[in-house]
């Protein structure tokens, strides 16, 4: 089964639709030829990645420029002709002469300026070609990613918003205060143990294919009793694996207790929402190039919250990864939603 590069691009940018991601998936193992296309379209999709903002326009004057330098070339001088004519008289009467030394100069002259010329042509022509296709290729496949992220947090949040149903409070997933179940990846644990088991692919960003960041991939989602049994190093290991890339509602404080956040459909409670990298205390966004972040709030909607939001403390709503107090910890009210990492406590002490 044969598929155009149309396609294979679009299996690698999450834009296929379902069927033809089955057709693709079933072809590879038999297919070594669909594999390594796949594999080459892989490479120079990731060699993009570190194209990032880097504008590429032309400069305006690129081929007057191009045409001067033509222009400018030396050609033969009629003084220059003249002598080689006298030259060449000199040895031999032009009547004597063969045809082809008569034709061979000149059209072997000519033939190499039309190549010189079709060359510098096709030059300028590439030039301008890329300068027009690559920023068109990086903005298609920035937005092709951060749909993919948006897609999986809805995906994701389908499924916490089964569990909170499933409850007779409505509530979200609880994180402990404290003990092996003191970290924001119990959301996906609990799920889990509901039988509500998310995919790999749902905890998956894919803004940072490529990206270097300490979050380990997750292997497997390890149950409570588990948690409770591990070793120091593997209980470590989980709490920052299990989350994923994505940070989790920490809870808030009811009546001055922390409790898990109720789901009533607030469109200003953030739930979910691409996690942020904590470097002495301060969060790095690295997600979507660092433009931006998805949130999914209690609504079940997905918002882009721009990057200039946080550096110039515009938000004019919650802060997504801090309380009230500034922390990030636990919200003070049922209204201040704090979300944070996988690895993160509800209470910092």
């Amino acid at each position: 089964m044969s598929f155009s590069d149309e396609e294979i691009i679009a299996f690698l940018l999450g834009d296929a639709d379902e069927d033809l991601a089955v057709r693709i998936r079933a072809s590879l193992p038999n297919d070594p030829e669909l594999a390594e296309r796949l594999s080459h379209f892989r490479s120079v999709l990731n060699h993009l990645d570190y194209v990032g903002e880097q504008q590429y326009e032309p400069p305006s004057d690129l081929i007057q420029r191009t045409m001067d330098k033509i222009e400018e070339l030396p050609t033969a001088s009629s003084s220059d002709a003249q002598q080689d004519g006298e030259d060449s008289s000199s040895e031999m009467d032009p009547l004597d002469r063969p045809v082809v030394s008569f034709l061979s100069t000149p059209v072997e002259s000519n033939r190499s300026r039309r190549t010189w010329l079709d060359s510098m042509a096709l030059t300028v022509s590439l030039v301008v070609l890329c300068s027009l296709t690559i920023p068109a290729i990086v903005r298609a496949r920035y937005e092709s990613r951060r749909a993919q992220c948006a897609t999986n947090l809805r995906d994701t949040g389908s499924l916490l918003f089964q569990y909170a149903m499933r409850q007779p409070s409505r509530r979200f997933p609880f994180v402990s205060s404290n003990g092996p179940e003191a970290f924001s990846g119990m959301y996906v644990v609990r799920l889990s143990e509901s039988g509500l088991v998310p995919s790999s692919r749902m905890l998956r960003c894919a803004s940072l294919n490529g990206v270097n960041r300490p979050v380990q991939k997750v292997i497997a989602i390890p149950t409570v009793e588990q948690l409770h049994t591990a070793t120091p190093s593997q209980l470590d290991c989980w709490k920052c694996s299990v989350g994923g890339d994505y940070a989790y509602n920490l809870g808030v404080f009811e009546d001055e207790q922390l409790v898990a956040p109720k789901n009533v459909g607030s469109s200003h409670f953030a739930i979910l929402a691409d996690a942020p990298v904590f470097l002495n205390d301060c969060e790095e966004l690295l997600a979507h190039d660092g433009k931006g972040i998805n949130i999914l709030y209690d609504d079940g909607q997905v918002r882009f919250l721009r990057s200039s939001c946080f550096a110039s403390q515009e938000l004019t709503l919650d802060n997504p990864f801090r309380n009230f107090h500034g922390a990030h910890e636990a919200g003070i009210g049922i209204r201040d939603a704090s979300l944070a990492p996988s690895q993160f406590p509800p209470l910092a002490h």
